[in-house]
C-alpha cells in the first residue's frame, strides 16, 4: 500500500484575518493519508485553500520559514 499524504494548507485571506494565528490558522492546516480525504475536510468545514503533496509543502515551508532558519 502506498501513503500518498498530503498537506491541506488554508487559503492566505484566511492568515491575514487571523487574531490568533496558532488558533484560528494552524489548526486548519492538517495532513491527510490522501487527497480525497483533504478534499472532504475540506468541504465539511467549508474551508477554502491547497492540497499539496510533501514535496510541494517542503517547498513552501521552506520559503516562508528561510529567514528564520
Amino acid at each position: 500500500m502506498t501513503l500518498d499524504a498530503v498537506l491541506f494548507r488554508p487559503d492566505d485571506e484566511l492568515m491575514s484575518t487571523c487574531e490568533n494565528v496558532y488558533e484560528d490558522w494552524c489548526p486548519n492546516s492538517n495532513l491527510f493519508a490522501s487527497r480525497e480525504l483533504a478534499i472532504r475536510w475540506a468541504q465539511q468545514h467549508a474551508m477554502r485553500g491547497r492540497i499539496l503533496d510533501l514535496d510541494e509543502a517542503s517547498d513552501v515551508a521552506t520559503r516562508a520559514w528561510s529567514d528564520v532558519i
